[in-house]
């Protein structure tokens, strides 16, 4: 059965580790004075790119119900749902939230805060194992597929 994530009492999804700092850093270093020390530049072909996959994930996951296949039956409509919905929210947060955010000068990268790291770090990890949670039980996978 499906566990539910119990909401901190300041409504933040997860609390900022050191260990998240060190890898905001490697990872999404500021641009060389194109942004504020405080804010990290994402090339829009990656937020592209990543929307790109996981429509194809949802649109696949969905397909699956529209033509269903012997070979992969959803044995469990909760974990299905819930990879679903995970996916559906980080698809409107990649292109809905992310699209409202600034645009360096020369155009080529959103520049984002800290906690829209975090918020993006939140929704993978949950598409993660929502998918993960899908493939264990319901044998779909989307690496595979």
């Amino acid at each position: 059965m499906a566990t539910f994530k119990k909401q901190r009492e300041d409504n933040s999804l997860r609390y900022p580790s050191e260990q998240d700092e060190r890898h905001l850093q490697k990872e999404l270093s500021p641009l060389d004075g194109q942004v504020s020390p405080h804010s990290y530049g994402l090339k829009i072909a990656t937020i592209l790119n990543a929307a790109d996959k996981l429509t194809a994930d949802l649109e696949y996951l969905c397909s699956l119900v529209e033509q269903p296949d012997p070979e992969f039956p959803i044995e469990d409509a909760i974990v299905y749902a819930t990879a679903i919905t995970a996916l559906s929210a980080h698809i409107d947060f990649v292109t809905e939230d992310l699209s409202t955010r600034e645009l360096s000068e020369n155009a080529a990268y959103v520049k984002l805060s800290k906690d829209d790291v975090m918020m993006w770090s939140t929704y993978s990890s949950d598409t993660e194992e929502a998918i993960k949670e899908l493939e264990e039980i319901c044998g779909i996978s989307l690496q595979s597929n």
